[in-house]
């Protein structure tokens, strides 16, 4: 009997993958996350021809500001839903999604007046204009909605909406910006405004399909109100401390070599980044699918998800290999000549990327747990050690230090959250090939 149970515990049919609905939605997810993630290297043929490396590296700058300015805006609130989605029924989430609006409008106003007060210290450091800063809390704003509709169609495992939203939102973003930088010609301000527009029109598409929905109530409940604060607040310095991975090697490399580096690296980082982006596209269907899951889980759906672990860890290397032999040819092809050194830094930057392809699959039983603290400690320690990391290395080595010490960061940072991962939640990560558990579940 024990031999028949780890038998089928064991099996993996290659053919039956293809038609799982995690392969097949995550396909969808995988299509619209490179059309909508992918919109900086699609622009890299226009943008590297009309731009000065200097004025790229701005551009840079201000999607790093704005990356922040989204997790202080929004504090976590849309992740805090695609927690509870599965355990609140539909009239206390339509109640807990009207908080989450109420939380963000409030931050929202607090950082457009800090942004007003102190736009010209900002501007100073960040050498983005002024007037541009001010515009960052609004689409802050509009990209929390965005994200927000986009949650609820992942958790209700509609990809086809969701790619449809998403390509959308991709087609008038891409569509704008080149329409503005090249015909019109105004150059960075064109990309800008290319950005700042579409997230504000498609935010009301977005809010318009929450009240049609009637998914949405505006009812302020100190009980939701409290769980989404105590969901997201600690979270803060992770994801700012997350940012902080992909925003230090780029803020060190402006301030300690030049802004045009910064505007070459960014190239090599974009494409370097295309893995982290299919794995972050993949996450979107498999947060739901493990989610569902873990629910009413028994140790052989446990270990079946630890095999398709395993192998996303397979799959995540090999794509990692492919992309840095093709690199040479995508900025040959895509970029102007001005920006083929950026090939140096893709190979660093794409071992920081199979890092954290890896952290998106065992990361899940953390938010799970709703043991959001965790992630507080591990990712600021880690945040402290990529600066300090990056000056050194980039003293060492120049601008490819900045990769190196990404890199091992990242990959440190994995290895302790799957640690802490285990800690907190029971998954047969060595055992669900042997004996040990299998009596036990059944």
């Amino acid at each position: 009997m024990q031999k028949e149970i780890n038998s089928n515990l064991i099996s993996f049919d290659i053919k039956n993958i293809f038609k799982h609905v995690l392969f097949r939605n995550s396909i969808i997810y995988i299509i619209s996350k490179l059309l909508n993630s992918g919109i900086p290297f699609l622009l890299l043929p226009i943008l590297t021809r009309y731009l000065t490396p200097a004025e790229y590296g701005m551009v840079a700058t201000y999607e790093i500001v704005f990356a922040i300015m989204v997790i202080l805006v929004s504090l976590n609130s849309d992740r805090a839903v695609v927690v509870k989605y599965f355990k609140l029924d539909k009239a206390q989430l339509k109640t807990f999604i009207g908080n989450t609006f109420i939380i963000a409008f409030g931050s929202f106003l607090v950082f457009f007046i800090f942004t007003l007060l102190t736009k010209n210290i900002l501007s100073h450091y960040l050498k983005i204009p002024a007037n541009w800063i001010i515009s960052i809390p609004i689409i802050s704003l509009s990209f929390f909605v965005i994200r927000l509709t986009l949650s609820l169609w992942e958790m209700k495992e509609k990809p086809i909406q969701f790619g449809i939203f998403q390509t959308a939102l991709t087609v008038f973003n891409l569509g704008l910006s080149i329409y503005l930088v090249t015909v019109l010609n105004i150059t960075w301000k064109g990309r800008l405004l290319g950005i700042i527009f579409s997230y504000l029109f498609f935010s009301l598409l977005g809010t318009y399909e929450l009240i049609r929905k009637k998914v949405i109530q505006i009812k302020f409940d100190k009980a939701h109100f409290q769980s989404i604060i105590n969901f997201g607040l600690p979270l803060i310095p992770h994801t700012l401390a997350a940012w902080v991975f992909f925003a230090t090697d780029r803020i060190f490399i402006n301030t300690m070599i030049g802004v045009d580096i910064t505007g070459i690296y960014t190239v090599g980082y974009q494409i370097g980044a295309l893995l982290a982006i299919l794995m972050s596209a993949f996450n979107q269907a498999w947060v739901p699918f493990v989610y569902r899951k873990l629910k009413d889980a028994t140790f052989k759906t446990k270990s079946r998800i630890v095999q398709f672990t395993y192998l996303g860890f397979v799959l995540i290397f090999l794509m990692a290999v492919f992309i840095n032999y093709i690199s040479p040819w995508i900025l040959k092809i895509f970029v102007d000549e001005a920006f083929y050194s950026a090939n140096d830094f893709v190979f660093w930057i794409l071992l920081g990327s199979i890092a954290r392809g890896m952290y998106f699959l065992v990361v899940a039983y953390i938010f799970y747990t709703e043991k959001t603290y965790i992630m507080t400690y591990v990712t600021s320690f880690y945040a402290l050690l990529n600066i300090i990391l990056n000056y050194f290395f980039i003293k060492a080595n120049g601008a490819i230090g900045a990769a190196q010490a990404t890199a091992l960061v990242l990959f440190l940072n994995f290895v302790t959250i799957w640690i802490m991962s285990m800690k907190v939640y029971d998954m047969p990560w060595f055992t669900f090939l042997g004996t040990k558990g299998a009596n036990e579940q059944q």
